[in-house]
């Protein structure tokens, strides 16, 4: 089915495991060492009563992700064909971490109070 390992059976160095040759931390996006994705992660997932971890590659280069919630779906749906229309929860998936990652929501920044926010435009000009 899928090459992967078991988590238990990977050295482990403090809070990280060793995995080909390169120190990981689960479930967190590095950027990619292989020609035309932006990132890769070690994602893990329960198979058969065992935790296993496999490496996944996921975004690609050329395309610009946008949060745009409805491109998004659209994105997917084309992306995974008719079988699948939504994103995945398949942590072995790139959808999965395409949505998670790359098209997820930009944090919001906190408002002043009225009179911070005159404040800090008298100093601006």
């Amino acid at each position: 089915m899928f090459k992967s390992a078991k988590v238990t059976k990977l050295q482990k160095h403090g809070s990280k495991y060793r995995y080909k040759n390169r120190l990981w931390t689960l479930n967190q996006p590095v950027r990619s060492d292989r020609k035309g994705h932006r990132l890769m992660v070690l994602a893990t997932k329960r198979v058969n009563g065992s935790m296993r971890a496999k490496i996944v590659y996921f975004g690609s280069k050329k395309r610009k992700y946008h949060s745009i919630l409805q491109a998004t779906f659209r994105r997917f749906a084309k992306a995974a064909g008719v079988r699948m229309q939504r994103p995945s929860r398949d942590p072995w998936n790139p959808n999965f971490w395409i949505k998670k990652v790359l098209t997820a929501k930009p944090a919001r920044r906190k408002k002043l109070p009225k009179n911070r926010q005159q404040r800090q435009r008298r100093r601006a000009a």
